[in-house]
């Protein structure tokens, strides 16, 4: 029965140690994901900017 408190104790290291490698690689796909998002973004933006020249631009032709 000596052993029981350590080996709880060692169960729960684990267990931190587990959640906290867990914890990061959650940190790094929220980085990534929102790394992706803000490209994404930044691609619609210029999507949209090229759509408003482009019609822009053939407004003044018609004319």
């Amino acid at each position: 029965m000596a052993d029981d408190p350590s080996k709880e104790m060692q169960d729960l290291e684990f267990r931190v140690a587990f959640q906290e490698r867990n914890n990061e690689k959650l940190k790094q796909e929220l980085l990534d994901m929102e790394r992706r998002l803000t490209s994404a973004e930044g691609r619609i933006a210029s999507l949209i900017q090229q759509l408003n020249t482009g019609s822009g631009e053939q407004g003044t032709d018609a004319l």
